[in-house]
């Protein structure tokens, strides 16, 4: 981490711009105190700091893409489930986006690859995408579930010591 800090960020997202902004979203959920304001603050600063090295490794060729999964994930975990969606479709509408700059500017941003042009890393990202968060969605719908079931025998619980109580005296 202290090289990366040190040398010049190339090819690499601007690790002190998001130092930086990391720091001052802390600072705004110690305020607050709200979960859903931070984690969607967090995936938004997160993805303009990706989007900017998306551009300038490759578009949508860019192994940076891969990363800006981030968004929807941290939405989604810390935030939200509307959130991890919303944050989930802006995302696949952004690869379609560069999909189509990569077709409109043929060799732009191409690399010299046999045998994968932009439509198969269009469909490779969007499925990695969609995969990801619909796995997290179900442990996340699962631990609602979990948590739901506890509550309601801890319900009965507590009818049934009451119904006790009263029973004994």
């Amino acid at each position: 981490m202290v090289i990366v800090l040190v040398f010049p960020e190339e090819n690499l997202p601007p690790l002190r711009t998001a130092l930086v902004i990391l720091i001052g979203l802390a600072a705004i959920f110690r305020h607050w105190g709200n979960f859903i304001l931070s984690g969607n603050l967090f995936a938004f600063f997160l993805s303009l700091v990706l989007v900017r090295t998306i551009f300038q490794t490759g578009g949508i060729y860019s192994d940076n893409l891969l990363w800006m999964i981030s968004a929807p994930l941290l939405a989604l975990l810390f935030a939200n489930r509307l959130s991890g969606l919303l944050w989930l479709v802006v995302l696949l509408v952004f690869t379609v986006y560069l999909f189509y700059l990569d077709i409109q500017n043929p060799g732009f941003y191409r690399k010299q690859i046999e045998g994968f042009d932009e439509s198969y890393y269009l469909v490779s990202y969007g499925g990695l995408f969609i995969m990801v968060v619909g796995i997290i969605l179900v442990f996340a719908t699962g631990q609602e579930m979990i948590i739901k079931a506890l509550h309601e025998k801890q319900e009965e619980l507590s009818q049934q010591k009451a119904e006790l109580a009263r029973q004994t005296q």
